[in-house]
């Protein structure tokens, strides 16, 4: 679904209409896929000050073939994230109880909860790779205390972009810099007992994040 508000610049307030999505249906509307993997969706040049600008607003994302539901939030609602897991885990129940076969196949769903388009890409690229995103996460964690190209900041969270031939490859918002890893490297994580609790701790709930707990596991693993 999509609809086409006026939408003033954040640069110098002038409104223009644009067409913004509600949902994406992946398997109907890969021409969104493409913009969501492209960092392009909801992506606008001003007509009158030729400056580009992001829309930065809630919709869902539904693969039902390859069973996948995320629900996005906005970035700022990032600060508020039990409120807001818990209100797209009650959207996803509400949707997929009402329907007999959403009902079935529900529990073996990747439900997401992510806040921004940036989360949004990242959680596409990795569950259509078919990576485990919550050993993804952990991989982050070990990756912060183990390399020097990447700090915790809230603000700026790491983000898988690609996954190449050469390995994963991340990219902190805000830097242009993109850093290559194995994918060795995540297998090890998804399988040793030693990162079952860091597993466990981020992805306690539909929102798969380092952020929900790096305060202070990040720190608990550090040494």
């Amino acid at each position: 679904m999509s609809n086409a508000p006026r939408v003033p610049c954040p640069h110098c307030g002038a409104e223009e209409e644009r067409v913004l999505v509600d949902s994406v249906n992946a398997p109907r509307q890969p021409e969104l896929v493409h913009a969501i993997l492209a960092g392009r969706l909801h992506v606008f040049r001003c007509g009158a000050c030729d400056r580009e600008f992001l829309v930065d607003r809630p919709l869902v994302y539904i693969d039902l073939e390859a069973g996948h539901w995320i629900h996005v939030f906005s970035r700022a609602d990032e600060r508020s994230w039990e409120t807001r897991e818990a209100e797209a885990d009650h959207f996803f129940e509400r949707a997929t109880s009402g329907h007999p076969v959403l009902r079935e196949q529900a529990a073996s769903f990747a439900q997401r909860t992510v806040f921004g388009l940036g989360a949004l890409r990242e959680k596409v690229v990795a569950l259509r790779a078919g990576l485990d995103d919550t050993a993804l996460e952990a991989l982050k964690l070990d990756m912060l205390r183990r390399t020097e190209s990447f700090s915790w900041r809230r603000d700026a969270p790491v983000r898988l972009v690609s996954v190449e031939d050469a390995g994963l490859a991340f990219e902190q918002a805000g830097s242009d810099d993109v850093v290559t890893v194995p994918r060795a490297w995540l297998d090890v994580i998804a399988a040793a007992p030693e990162w079952a609790a860091a597993r466990e701790a981020v992805a306690a709930g539909s929102y798969v994040d380092i952020a929900r707990t790096a305060g202070h596991v990040h720190h608990d693993l550090g040494g």
